[in-house]
């Protein structure tokens, strides 16, 4: 199964798929996609663990050769979901769990219409507030500018959220864990149309 995790940058989509990846219970049944970006690494990321950190000419060959399930542009950088991660899940007999933005998961979901897709959200004033604790080398100036930037597509994404087959309020994180987790084991047990 595909299992894609969307929301605004600042939701909690990280967290809350790190927590899935450790759960007891569905963690073992899991393979995280890694994504390609051409973005710089954040603090603390490591390389072909939290992303595939690759150039702009890299990503553009990879798009050319159709290597990617999907892909897309977003705040400025490129990102994709690699072909390969879907095989390296499907050889290990585990559900592929991907987080990409709302246009990645439109086009993966006329490619996996049977793909689970989660759209994670939070109140605008929670939003606000995760977004200004990120560690940034901005300055406050351009700091407040890519806040404005991320809120404003905040609000455009939360438009595109009758995408997804569940919308889950991120308020706590062992609530909406075990709300995601309930639905997955929901999904599964329920047959779907098509192979993913």
């Amino acid at each position: 199964m595909l299992i894609v995790i969307s929301g605004p940058s600042g939701v909690g989509k990280t967290t809350v798929i790190d927590r899935l990846l450790h759960h007891p219970e569905i963690g073992p049944e899991l393979k995280f996609s890694t994504s390609a970006t051409t973005r710089k690494p954040r603090p603390g990321e490591i390389p072909d663990v939290s992303y595939h950190f690759i150039s702009t000419q890299e990503f553009e060959r990879m798009v050319a050769e159709d290597a990617f399930i999907e892909w897309a542009f977003v705040h400025g950088n490129m990102y994709g979901t690699p072909v390969r991660e879907l095989h390296a899940a499907r050889e290990q007999g585990r559900d592929l769990l991907l987080e990409i933005d709302v246009q990645g998961a439109a086009a993966l979901r006329e490619k996996f219409p049977q793909a689970l897709m989660i759209f994670l959200k939070v109140s605008e004033d929670m939003l606000r507030k995760r977004l200004q604790g990120r560690p940034s080398a901005l300055s406050p100036e351009d700091l407040e500018k890519e806040i404005a930037l991320r809120m404003s597509n905040a609000r455009d994404e939360l438009e595109q959220a009758g995408l997804y087959d569940y919308i889950v309020e991120n308020r706590d994180l062992d609530v909406t864990v075990d709300e995601i987790v309930s639905i997955i084991r929901k999904e599964k047990a329920r047959p779907r149309n098509g192979a993913n």
